[in-house]
């Protein structure tokens, strides 16, 4: 048999993941290096957290219940105008103290969701190399 399909049986990686931990990287690049306070860099970085497939990533150290809670934060308060997205409403309301709350969780889930990636590759580059050699 081909050694892909041996690779493919032997990982159960969650769909999305890599998708996912692409879009929690560039939400983490936009907290570190966006301009402004805590509140600015968080608005922006939710604009690319909302892509995050919530329903798919995989409960790896707690990761899937991190990126619920976040989820939860930034959009907890309803919009004062028309216009204003849930998620700006919910982060002008917000105090820096919570937005760094936020910030922090957003960190370890990243390298949760990094962990279970890297591990999940290990172990589809471990079942494709040792079914690529042959038995004596």
């Amino acid at each position: 048999m081909h050694s892909a399909h041996y690779a493919k049986k032997a990982t159960k990686m969650a769909p999305h993941a890599d998708y996912a931990l692409e879009k929690l990287r560039a939400t983490v690049r936009i907290l570190v290096t966006y301009p402004g306070d805590i509140r600015q860099r968080l608005l922006c970085a939710a604009e690319a957290f909302q892509f995050i497939p919530l329903g798919v990533i995989p409960d790896f150290h707690g990761v899937h219940d991190d990126l619920k809670w976040i989820q939860a934060q930034i959009t907890r308060n309803e919009p004062q105008y028309e216009g204003q997205s849930i998620i700006a409403a919910s982060i002008d309301r917000m105090r820096s103290k919570r937005a760094v709350k936020i910030a922090e969780r957003i960190l370890a889930a990243e390298s949760k969701l990094n962990a279970y990636v890297q591990d999940e590759l290990a172990q589809l580059q471990l079942a494709v190399t040792s079914s690529a050699v042959p038995s004596p």
